[in-house]
């Protein structure tokens, strides 16, 4: 598990967990985002922290790209000052003109 918690999370950040901030705040990321594992990312997340290199995952979603309401994004995470954790997930969602 990361050492990290939540501090604050943007509305792009609610809209892709499906929560707000209040239900979040100190909430280590495996219980914010469960399936962190099975996208074999969070070791390239810890290893920020620990070497201090950016990290930008490859497309994720949350869900198939079947579902109608499916976010896509990327992720961003890179080291803060006192050993804190940013990560910032960027929308990949295209919309139809």
């Amino acid at each position: 598990m990361l050492n990290n918690y939540l501090d604050e999370i943007n509305l792009k950040a609610q809209a892709l967990t499906h929560s707000k901030i209040k239900t979040l705040k100190g909430k280590p990321i495996e219980f914010i985002w469960p399936e962190i594992n099975t996208e074999k990312i969070l070791p390239d997340i810890r290893n920020v922290l620990k070497t201090n290199t950016p990290f930008v995952s490859p497309n994720l979603s949350t869900g198939t790209g079947d579902d109608d309401d499916a976010l896509f994004f990327k992720l961003i995470a890179f080291a803060l000052p006192d050993k804190r954790l940013a990560v910032i997930y960027e929308d990949r969602n295209v919309t139809a003109c």
